[in-house]
């Protein structure tokens, strides 16, 4: 083996979905079906899931860039619930355990394909969520933001690109700057030494940390760019 060469890792499957070999049939590989269209995606914790949407994709991204989360696992149930006298069960779209022992189950739909989707989820909190969970919430787009969904994504990213002596550079910068600065501005002052890509995975390693924050007034709200104004989360400004 070579010196610096990188090989797949191997990973484990959240569960077993089987592709059907049928005989005289097309290659299982090559054809479309419910399982070969899902979205494969791999999470920090080593495990591979396969989701239903992107939009589930979205909100394993922001999962994932959570370091409270400490478990999660996709398609999990049945849960049951009775409506008119009948049983029905429901299998929910992700299971995330967290660090304090609290478990959260949560259903993703886009808004315009919610359909009865938030009543199954009012009769299960009502009737049986105790039995599996402490709290369930309803996802849509406007919580699975395209803002947050990038700003998770920076954020997991830059915990395998982090350079402490980067990060140091610019949080001397911004503390030289007067504590809150413009990101370009922060680069300007660290072109010496530092090249603008290497000062933006400082800044999403420093934002990921908690040793700076995204100085808008609706930050969920806003995609950060260099143009993004950012201040140190402690101490007094200069």
């Amino acid at each position: 083996m070579k010196a610096g060469r990188k090989y797949p890792q191997i990973i484990v499957g959240a569960r077993d979905i089987a592709l059907r070999q049928k005989p005289n049939a097309k290659p299982v590989e090559e054809r479309m079906s419910i399982t070969t269209c899902r979205v494969l995606m791999c999470f920090p914790d080593n495990t591979a899931h396969r989701l239903e949407s992107d939009l589930e994709a979205a909100a394993m991204d922001m999962f994932a860039a959570n370091p409270e989360v400490v478990a999660i696992r996709t398609q999990f149930g049945p849960l049951t619930y009775i409506l008119a006298g009948r049983e029905y069960k429901h299998y929910v779209d992700i299971c995330v355990d967290f660090r304090n022992g609290a478990r959260f189950l949560y259903a993703i739909r886009a808004k315009n394909n919610v359909g009865g989707l938030e009543t199954e989820v009012k009769h299960i909190r009502n009737q049986s969520l105790k039995l599996y969970a402490h709290e369930i919430h309803l996802l849509t787009e406007e919580q699975i933001s395209k803002p947050a969904v990038y700003s998770s994504q920076q954020k997991v990213r830059s915990r395998t690109l982090r350079n402490k002596a980067n990060n140091g550079n610019v949080l001397g910068a911004l503390e030289d700057l007067g504590g809150h600065a413009v990101i370009f501005n922060v680069f300007k002052y660290l072109e010496a030494k530092m090249n603008f890509a290497d000062v933006w995975e400082a800044v999403w390693a420093l934002l990921a940390g908690g040793s700076i924050l995204h100085d808008h007034s609706d930050p969920k709200a806003s995609i950060m760019t260099r143009l993004s104004t950012i201040r140190l989360a402690k101490g007094e400004f200069k």
